[in-house]
Order: C-alpha cells, then sequence, then structure tokens
C-alpha cells in the first residue's frame, strides 16, 4: 500500500515506527485495514495496513 500526504481524516495513529505515521499522530495511508487477532474486543483488533519505517524515521 502506497503512503499519501493527506492524512485520513478522524483516524489517529500512535505507532511512530509505522510509514504511514504523522508527528502529528495521523495516518497517511490511501485506506486502512483493521484485523481481528484473537476475540471480539476493541483490545483484540490491529491495523493490518502497518509497515515498519525504513531506517532512521525516513
Amino acid at each position: 500500500m502506497s503512503s499519501k500526504s493527506t492524512p485520513i481524516a478522524n483516524v489517529r495513529c500512535d505507532v511512530s515506527s509505522c510509514e504511514y505515521h504523522t508527528e502529528s499522530n495521523e495516518c497517511t495511508a490511501n485506506a486502512i485495514n483493521v484485523v481481528k487477532h484473537h476475540g471480539d474486543g476493541s483490545n483484540e483488533t490491529d491495523c493490518g495496513t502497518y509497515a515498519k519505517k525504513n531506517c532512521c524515521g525516513q
């Protein structure tokens, strides 16, 4: 999935190691995919769009 320059409206991201994360805690992916791991609670879901940032925060 490629990154875009405009953040997704009303989506907060606290995962600073993600390629799509901005310093203002926004997501710049074209779309997000929320995945279920083992249960039905909100603490058991994740962002399937996560992509590890390249070296040195670039």
